[in-house]
């Protein structure tokens, strides 16, 4: 494959967004709570970060190798890899290195900073990201739910890093938002991904009970989703934040309550797809504002 066809399979552009989120959540929230005195410094971070963009790209990568065929269905002429032998075993080559490299430069920066427990995670997550490929993604509710936690914990782990409380904190209530939204991505791409999916055997919401009911789930990760921000937001309104109420108020809550309207009234498979990119947004722009709140 060419270089813009790996680009593609190792989905360039949420790799990026999982770079920024990481990168604004190192330089607005741990740099500024810990007073620059890191246990990861400026050299590890950048090893654990390549650690964490080659997992996911690994991730990716596993998942297209065994959804070609509901790829063939569902994307068409999209599919980015082909059932070519020689495609697959190099396609299948690069996943075992990525994986091989990033256990090396993880197990290096475990030892030398004494958190074998992040270890353990990163072992744990392409563990995970196998058995999705493989199993997981086909039983109800499971796959999403694994593939959400590992989008929580690509944030928790780099502050297990740090002792700092408030670094800790904040990273969980950064990973809870994550993890929700990334809930509902994966449930507006099952919806999409039905008529694939129904075809290979994966067992989703929208196939057991029916897409207008599975929109019942999607309004409950809605609600999840707005209720905090609304708590938030009411705190930031006491303390006189009016410039973060604001951007809560306008840049957040209201585009959720779009959503939901938008969710309502969606029918096609493109309707979805515009959910889908919505809900990337609001994620990136959910993180920036949390991140922006804890540093003030």
């Amino acid at each position: 494959m060419k270089v813009f066809d790996w680009l593609k399979v190792f989905r360039w552009k949420n790799l990026a967004m999982m770079l920024f989120l990481i990168l604004l959540f190192r330089y607005s929230i741990i740099i500024p709570y810990t007073m620059g005195n890191v246990v990861l410094s400026d050299f590890y971070f950048s090893l654990f970060l390549i650690v964490i963009l080659l997992v996911s790209a690994a991730g990716y990568l596993i998942n297209d190798i065994y959804d070609r065929q509901i790829d063939a269905i569902n994307n068409g002429a999209r599919v980015l890899i082909d059932k070519s032998p020689s495609v697959i075993r190099q396609t299948k080559v690069v996943y075992y290195f990525l994986n091989i490299l990033s256990i090396f430069i993880s197990m290096f920066i475990c030892l030398r900073l004494d958190k074998l427990n992040i270890f353990t995670i990163v072992a744990s997550a392409i563990l995970f990201l196998w058995l999705y490929a493989i199993r997981l993604k086909k039983i109800l509710i499971v796959g999403n739910f694994v593939i959400a936690l590992l989008s929580a914990l690509s944030i928790i782990s780099v502050a297990m890093f740090e002792q700092e409380v408030k670094v800790i904190l904040a990273a969980y209530v950064l990973a809870g938002f994550a993890f929700l939204t990334t809930l509902l991505r994966e449930f507006i791409k099952d919806v999409e991904d039905i008529e694939g999916d129904r075809r290979f055997g994966v067992i989703s919401l929208p196939i057991v009970i029916g897409v207008e009911k599975s929109k019942y789930y999607g309004y409950a990760l809605l609600l999840c989703i707005l209720v905090p921000l609304c708590y938030i937001t009411k705190i930031l309104w006491t303390k006189q934040f009016l410039w973060a109420v604001s951007f809560n108020f306008f840049v957040l809550i209201i585009p959720y309550l779009f959503i939901a309207f938008l969710l309502m009234k969606a029918k096609s498979k493109d309707d979805y797809s515009q959910l889908s990119w919505y809900n990337k947004v609001l994620m990136v722009l959910g993180i920036l504002s949390l991140s922006l709140i804890y540093f003030i």
